[in-house]
């Protein structure tokens, strides 16, 4: 069984291929907590599927990364928490969804500097 916290607030477990969601009862469920809770299942899906992946096409191209752009802005905020936490392929997803690209010349090919590159635009347009 494996368990994974998501902001201390409720747990997905996968038992056999099932995914069961614990949720606390002080919770709300409202809209965003459902957009949140859709990612991190795309995210669990797609890391496990693409961990032993070397090609960055095959990892862009997985249907869960897939999934991920196609839900847009509202996740941009879940994708940067990603990215402050580390470093990762969120790169081509985010150019997808902002149809922006604020990565410096000299920043290319550093994934640090990329991702600062990033987060930075993101406080600009403050979405963290």
């Amino acid at each position: 069984m494996l368990a994974q916290t998501l902001e201390q607030d409720f747990k997905i477990d996968t038992i056999d291929n099932a995914i069961v969601v614990l949720i606390p009862s002080q919770i709300s469920i409202n809209e965003k907590f459902v957009q949140r809770l859709w990612f991190e299942l795309l995210v669990q899906k797609w890391k496990n599927e693409t961990k032993y992946y070397s090609f960055s096409k095959e990892i862009h191209n997985s249907e869960y990364y897939q999934a991920i752009i196609k839900l847009g802005k509202n996740v941009l905020p879940f994708i940067f928490a990603e990215l402050q936490k580390e470093p990762g392929h969120w790169f081509n997803a985010l150019k997808q969804i902002t149809n922006e690209n604020p990565v410096r010349e000299n920043s290319k090919g550093n994934i640090q500097s990329m991702t600062n590159d990033w987060l930075s635009w993101a406080k600009i347009h403050e979405i963290i």
